[in-house]
């Protein structure tokens, strides 16, 4: 009889996976000699009713020495859609190995390599300090300004943190802006307070220099919404714009452009008073800078309603456009949601996919446009990473979706008299098998549409990596870019 098998819930495919067991039927502790242990892996489907042996696929994790005994520890990584073993030796003359198992193809798991060197070019004031994900471009005559945040070197101390800086790359060579002798943040820690920085955003905004980001204080949860402009030599004259509700709030990250003169930006808003017996609610807000104060434009715009206790809406991924229209130029905002919901017996929570939405205010009132969600599937498709642009005078997104048992796909829309409609046929993942597509940008030059996105496969068998803190990967992540020209899609590049 088999004993303590490993048995984990795939939730992304909706499959069981059973691992092992100890032929014994006691535990799933092995000893050594062969034939102590199984080393099988099968798969269950619950909807078709079926047990798959999968072994001769996927082959087994091992133990990377000869000893005493071994016991497989399992579990499951949803975000990743990975299962995960550790064949941990009972004694302490073998080190520990990570195995990795998925079920579908997916993105890479960790690091090929632990020894390397930065990618010629970078912009990073200092080569060996780490630049956070999600920079942000704004561009005005031949000025192109890049905005990031950066951690500063050493182990201790406020200057360890992120911080937010920008820089005019216009020229192909990156100035600090300002340009002091001394590269020197937005961000200036108070004495005694360490302040960390991420997710800024920048952008031209009545013929300012604008960058907004988030800031934490190191001894809060607390996380506010920030802004400065950039005008006579400096960044705010000293002063900063605060977005920072009352009660247990953190606001961002956001998003800004301008709309008719006037800085305008689209953030989350995780409201940790509205649930109280489940997740944090997310919501999706605007606001506009009018006169030096911050105003908000209508209520949240989630679709979803706010329950207090059992449920509450998720806000993921964020955009904002100008429609660019006369004589008052309004806001189109898109972002994705999904919604939790508090389940005892046993105690857990289900989530329903994300949706794609976009919305446009018309000067008084948001109003949800194309009748509701833009997704291929609205039903079982899980829409993340939307990005916005105006194309033919029409809102036009760019997104991931992926359904149960297969990969992101990049899907391109533009919500036209009333009607989503998929500007041609498909989706654009490179890959159009085993392609894992990941957050989109969307950018049109007005007779053009460009959508960019990071794409990524990778092996389905059990594998390990060089050690515990690496994974192999079949194929390295590569950023594509596609450009609609009204009637077809052409890769750039090659």
């Amino acid at each position: 009889a088999r004993g303590d098998a490993s048995w984990v819930y795939a939730s992304r495919e909706n499959k069981f996976v059973l691992f092992g067991g100890n032929v014994s039927g006691t535990t799933n502790t092995c000893a050594g000699t062969a034939g102590q242990c199984y080393l099988d892996t099968w798969v269950y489907d619950p909807v078709a009713n079926t047990w798959t042996d999968i072994t001769s696929t996927v082959g087994a994790p091992t133990p990377n020495a000869t000893v005493e005994s071994t016991e497989y520890r399992v579990g499951y990584d949803a975000e990743l859609d990975t299962i995960v073993c550790l064949p941990e030796p009972a004694s302490g003359n073998a080190s520990k190995t990570f195995w990795y198992l998925r079920l579908q193809p997916g993105p890479n798991i960790g690091t090929l390599s632990l020894t390397h060197s930065p990618t010629s070019g970078g912009l990073n004031h200092d080569s060996t300090a780490y630049a956070q994900l999600g920079p942000s471009l704004a561009s005005i005559g031949s000025d192109l300004y890049l905005s990031f945040s950066q951690y500063g070197l050493g182990t201790t101390g406020n200057g360890v943190y992120p911080h937010t800086y920008v820089q005019d790359i216009g020229t192909g060579v990156a100035v600090n802006v300002p340009n002091p002798s001394v590269f020197s943040s937005l961000t200036a820690d108070a004495t005694g307070t360490s302040l960390e920085t991420f997710d800024s955003s920048v952008a031209i905004s009545g013929g300012l220099l604008w960058d907004c980001w988030n800031e934490e204080n190191g001894s809060s949860i607390t996380v506010r919404q920030n802004c400065k402009s950039f005008f006579s030599g400096s960044w705010g004259g000293g002063a900063v714009t605060v977005i920072q509700p009352s009660g247990s709030h953190i606001i961002g990250p956001s998003k800004i452009v301008d709309v008719g003169g006037l800085l305008t930006m689209v953030y989350r808003d995780n409201n940790r008073t509205i649930a109280t017996n489940g997740p944090n609610a997310d919501t999706v807000n605007v606001a506009q800078l009018v006169s030096g104060t911050w105003g908000t434009i209508g209520t949240s715009l989630n679709v979803a309603s706010l329950v207090t206790g059992t449920l509450t809406v998720v806000a993921d991924s964020i955009a904002i456009v100008s429609d660019m229209g006369t004589p008052t130029p309004e806001p189109y905002i898109a972002w994705t949601e999904y919604t939790g919901q508090s389940v005892s017996s046993p105690g857990r929570i289900t989530y329903t996919n994300g949706l794609v939405y976009v919305k446009h205010y018309d000067g008084s009132a948001w109003s949800l446009m194309c009748g509701g969600a833009g997704n291929i599937s609205t039903s079982t498709g899980w829409a993340e990473g939307v990005s916005l642009a105006m194309f033919n005078g029409n809102p036009t997104i760019a997104w991931t979706e992926r359904v149960v048992g297969s990969y992101p796909r990049v899907y391109v829309r533009s919500c036209i008299s009333g009607t989503w409609t998929t500007l041609g046929s498909g989706y654009r993942n490179v890959n159009q098998s085993y392609g894992w597509a990941f957050t989109t940008k969307l950018v049109s030059n007005g007779s053009n549409l460009f959508v960019a996105w990071d794409e990524q496969g990778n092996g389905t068998s059990w594998n390990t990596p060089p050690n515990a803190y690496e994974a192999s990967a079949s194929a390295q992540v590569h950023t594509y870019v596609s450009v609609w020209d009204g009637s077809t899609w052409t890769r750039l590049g090659g």
